[in-house]
């Protein structure tokens, strides 16, 4: 059952390169949904959470991660731990999940990356 499936999924994308690309954005958006809620399960505070990326603007391939910016009124411990935190639940989710958390004073045009979200970004949460 499990090689038929993926055998038809393959034959109509034409190609693995085509099932990253078409990968279904309202299932990205339940991992995010469902990353969101596992967060918040282990008293993580996300304000928001958004799409960008590859993902976002429809460029996705096979390799893309699923960037996902995360606000927060505050980190856990210092950034990095954090962010090691934040991406070891995301593993438990979908590992293509690849977390980029903000602190909400540091999510505007002034920073370079949190400027791109804000543009092209799409908001889930």
């Amino acid at each position: 059952m499990h090689k038929r499936v993926c055998r038809e999924e393959y034959r109509e994308n034409k190609g693995v390169g085509n099932l990253a690309k078409r990968k279904n954005k309202k299932l990205i958006y339940e991992s995010i949904e469902r990353y969101v809620e596992e967060l918040r399960k282990r008293d993580i505070d996300i304000l928001a959470a958004y799409l960008f990326g590859s993902y976002a603007k429809g460029r996705a391939t096979e390799w893309s991660d699923i960037d996902v910016a995360l606000l927060t009124r505050q980190f856990i411990g210092d950034s990095f731990d954090f962010k090691f935190l934040l991406m070891k639940i995301a593993r438990e989710i979908d590992f293509n999940i690849e977390p980029h958390p903000y602190l909400v004073d540091e999510f505007n045009e002034d920073n370079p990356l949190a400027a791109e979200v804000i543009r092209t970004g799409e908001r889930v949460v």
